[in-house]
């Protein structure tokens, strides 16, 4: 063990921790990939578990961790950013997120405005509310019927579960608030 942040130092197993003081929000098992595995720290595309071992973070902490882990000069930002103004929600303009606004949408072609969302749920969760506002803005039909795809993993919350295609993890949270999903072959073309 590293000694860095919080460590029980805990003789019982990870799983067993989990269990106890852990809310499973997956299912009611929970889901890990390995059993007894701890990660303790990460250098670039590579984490460490306690014991030293090194794995390849093939999904870069479920897709957050594009820069990394351990990039110093995103600490530093991180860093610089917390000791002036830690989080001030978006009921308030900060220059970060101003500045980084107009960045985006001047370097992507066809982009007007911006959405900014803590995580693939949220971005998920408003793509599913943009759609249904389209919608309805431009059609009186219901045209609320959602089409997702075998193998898909949209987020936990009831609004993203209800698109997740594996009925284990939807099971436990049913009735889902989105009846109305057709789970499709992915690249299945001739099923739409």
């Amino acid at each position: 063990n590293s000694g860095r942040g919080l460590s029980s130092g805990s003789a019982v197993s990870p799983e067993e921790r989990e269990s106890k003081y852990i809310l499973p929000t997956y299912g009611l098992g929970g889901v890990r990939s390995k059993e007894g595995l701890i990660l303790d720290h990460g250098k670039g595309a590579l984490v460490f578990d306690t014991e030293g071992n090194s794995y390849l973070d093939c999904a870069a902490g479920i897709a957050v961790n594009i820069l990394g882990h351990g990039n110093e000069a995103l600490a530093e930002a991180v860093y610089d950013q917390i000791k002036k103004l830690g989080h001030a929600s978006n009921l308030y303009h900060t220059d970060p997120s101003l500045t980084l606004a107009e960045k985006l949408v001047e370097a992507t072609p066809g982009m007007q405005k911006i959405f900014f969302c803590n995580s693939g749920t949220e971005a998920n969760e408003g793509a599913i509310k943009f759609a249904r506002l389209i919608s309805n803005s431009k059609n009186s039909n219901d045209r609320s019927r959602c089409i997702a795809f075998h193998g898909s993993f949209h987020g936990r919350s009831l609004g993203a579960l209800s698109l997740t295609y594996k009925p284990a993890i939807r099971a436990p949270f049913r009735p889902l608030l989105n009846q109305n999903v057709t789970h499709l072959p992915f690249n299945g073309i001739r099923a739409l």
